[in-house]
Order: C-alpha cells, then structure tokens, then sequence
C-alpha cells in the first residue's frame, strides 16, 4: 500500500493489479475486501486497460 502525504482527509491508497497474470474474478475480489475491511483504504486497480476499467 502507498501512504500519501500526511494531513486530514487522506487515505491509504490500496493498488490491486488486474491483468493477464491474475485469475478471473480474483482482484475483483481482493478490492471488495479491501474496501469492506476496517482500513478506509482508497482501492484501484492498476495494469493493462484491456483487463478491466
């Protein structure tokens, strides 16, 4: 997880990788998780735009 620079109203940031090395349907469900757990993290995907938005 990347940490942004220190102030109120920031999150963690949680960059989950969506592409041709990962399993249907798993980042989907690692960033649901991530997002539902107690962190208040910032979740988004990242690599290749053909695998997902």
């Amino acid at each position: 997880m990347a940490r942004p620079e220190s102030g109120a109203g920031h999150r963690l940031l949680a960059l989950v990788h969506r592409g041709p090395a990962s399993l249907p349907g798993c980042p989907e469900a690692v960033a649901a998780l991530l997002a539902r757990g107690p962190w208040d993290l910032d979740v988004r995907f990242t690599g290749p735009a053909r695998h997902g938005p």
